[in-house]
């Protein structure tokens, strides 16, 4: 830390949080530094963290609750990517936060608010996909799987086609043999019941029964 520079303390992190939930009403506080909305089987989460005690980081990433984890993963991770991704509390409190928060709507591939349809969540992964060089085999999935859950199975296995492809081409660790994987999406979007389950346990196992809810629109 410079001689200069303004430890962030507890409070100035709760008037962060607060400032950044006015700039977008849709969410809640899940924890002191972020927070979240439900859009059908997905959470989004908007957030940021302290670095060297001064400097505030923010991003915002989407979880897709139909593919289970023992903690939320976020999917489609975007920050600003002008100087405004790091802020001292001078420039918080000089309200630049109001730019990086116009920048990561622009940004991210998914609409962080009003309506948000299952075509916008497809073309949303194929553009996280063609446009950054790190990402899971959970990017290839995830669309299908949210079609799956709309009981959409054309599209499901649209998405899934493309998913497909695409994690062949990716230069990324594959756990599985590409033909396994396959077959094993098949099963799953074959059973759009048991995504639902999946998301209902998720919710309880992550504690998201009180974060807002935005129905998913199904074109």
């Amino acid at each position: 830390m410079y001689e200069n520079d303004i430890k962030i303390t507890g409070p100035m992190k709760t008037k962060i949080t607060n400032d950044w939930l006015a700039e977008f009403p849709g969410y809640k506080k899940e924890n002191p530094v972020c927070f979240c909305k439900r859009v059908g089987p997905l959470l989004i989460t908007i957030g940021y963290e302290v670095r060297y005690s001064t400097d505030i980081r923010m991003g915002c990433s989407l979880f897709n609750l139909a593919n289970p984890l023992d903690f939320t993963c976020g999917n489609l991770y975007t920050i600003p990517k002008s100087r405004r991704y790091s802020l001292t509390w001078e420039q918080h409190e000089k309200g630049l936060y109001k730019e990086a928060v116009g920048e990561l709507k622009e940004l991210f591939p998914i609409p962080l608010e009003g309506p948000i349809t299952l075509t916008q969540v497809f073309e949303g992964y194929k553009k996280y996909v063609a446009n950054n060089h790190s990402f899971s085999d959970r990017h290839f999935k995830d669309s299908a799987l949210v079609a799956a859950w709309a009981r959409r199975p054309d599209k499901a296995q649209e998405y899934l086609d493309w998913g497909y492809e695409a994690y062949q081409e990716a230069k990324i660790y594959k756990p599985i043999p590409i033909e396994e994987w396959h077959r094993n999406m098949q099963a799953r979007i074959a059973n759009p019941e048991a995504l639902r389950k999946t998301v209902e346990e998720q919710i309880e196992h992550h504690k998201l029964g009180k974060i807002p809810y935005q129905e998913l629109i199904i074109d």
